[in-house]
């Protein structure tokens, strides 16, 4: 899965936690996933309630107009003697364009994150003027964001505004046919529905447009492991890695790749690299432990693990393998603590009710 919760730095600019785009110093939301940018400080997903769930999901004509449509042109009486009159006239229609004004709205919800007002914006401005690029291009976007802010709370739910953001991105690459942003975001859409070849078709068409875009190479890679095709991430990875040699979360998803394929020395070699060069990233001290681990190096994974935990808090992931390290150094109180930990959060969960009866 993709990195997420926190903003890798590096000297010129912030790159995305969940895509790898490597942004502009100052951007506080990456221009790709539309994912928040705050250095050093872990960023929740976003979350909408439960009774979001029940807010319709396909796009709907709207029944009455935008209240800008509405407001009137002046509350001053006119002169009709002026003949400037005619020239104001004309600049109000085209402030007041109607499908301007709302692709201008939609996106304005869409950073403020209001996804369901976003879609509602941006249909009416496809509704109202000719499907452009950049109406379709967002849609796509606002779909997407709206269906990863409710993965947790409704899968389903999730999976279909995923598959509409796919056919919105997709028409606008009919559209724009050299458009590498939608390609990504295509790309990103099919890894999560989890159609990786889908996903890596899009990422390689990314590819032909900016080679040297190393989010592309570090989203081909993530895609290519999702495949078992662990040879052809390597390569894409480590092509990623000749671009930006620093880039945290290709060193991350490259020592992952290492200790999946029993290979924990050079794992740990790339994630200390990893830890070094951005150490608020949790998943980096994570995937460390899990090298440690294998290695059964115990006592350094608890360290790695421990720095994952006290960075990002509860994980379930991180709990196990405490809790296995533990057990493995006898320390049955801790092991037992980590446990517990993870059955108050999910009482049936299958493998801590397994370390359990180890205890």
């Amino acid at each position: 899965q993709p990195m997420n919760n926190q903003t890798a730095t590096s000297a010129n600019g912030l790159i995305c936690p969940k895509c790898g785009f490597h942004n502009r110093p100052g951007a506080k939301f990456c221009k790709r996933d539309g994912q928040p940018l705050v250095q050093g400080i872990a960023v929740a997903p976003p979350q909408i309630r439960a009774q979001a769930a029940r807010a319709p999901i396909q796009a709907k004509p709207v029944s009455r107009p935008q209240s800008i449509q509405a407001r009137p042109a002046s509350p001053f009486p006119a002169r009709p003697a002026q003949p400037i009159q005619a020239r104001t006239a004309t600049n109000n229609a085209n402030a007041q364009d109607p499908a301007s004004a709302a692709l201008r709205a939609g996106l304005q919800q869409l950073t403020n994150k209001n996804y369901l007002k976003a879609i509602e914006h941006f249909t009416q401005a496809q509704q109202q003027g000719k499907p452009s690029y950049d109406v379709l291009y967002n849609l796509g976007r606002a779909y997407r964001q709206y269906a990863q802010s409710v993965r947790d709370s409704d899968k389903k739910l999730s999976n279909e505004n995923m598959k509409r953001a796919t056919e919105y991105f997709e028409e606008a690459l009919r559209q724009k046919t050299d458009a590498l942003d939608a390609y990504f975001q295509l790309g990103m859409c099919h890894r999560d529905l989890e159609r990786p070849s889908h996903a890596i078709t899009a990422f390689k068409k990314a590819l032909t447009l900016d080679p040297q875009d190393p989010a592309v190479y570090y989203q081909l890679g993530l895609a290519a492991m999702e495949q078992n095709s662990y040879r052809e991430a390597e390569a894409y990875l480590q092509d990623g890695l000749k671009i930006k040699p620093d880039h945290p979360l290709i060193l991350i998803a490259l020592g992952r790749l290492y200790t999946d394929t029993k290979q924990p020395t050079s794992a740990i070699k790339r994630l200390r690299q990893a830890t070094h060069q951005d150490p608020d990233l949790w998943e980096g001290w994570y995937e460390l432990g899990r090298a440690h681990i294998k290695q059964k190096e115990w006592s350094f994974a608890l360290s790695a693990l421990e720095r994952a935990r006290q960075i990002i808090g509860y994980k379930v992931e991180i709990y196990h393998a405490m809790a296995t390290c533990y057990l493995k150094i006898n320390q049955k109180a801790d092991a037992g603590q980590m446990v517990n930990e993870i059955l108050q959060h999910d009482p049936h969960n299958a493998e801590a009710l397994r370390l359990k009866k180890m205890l």
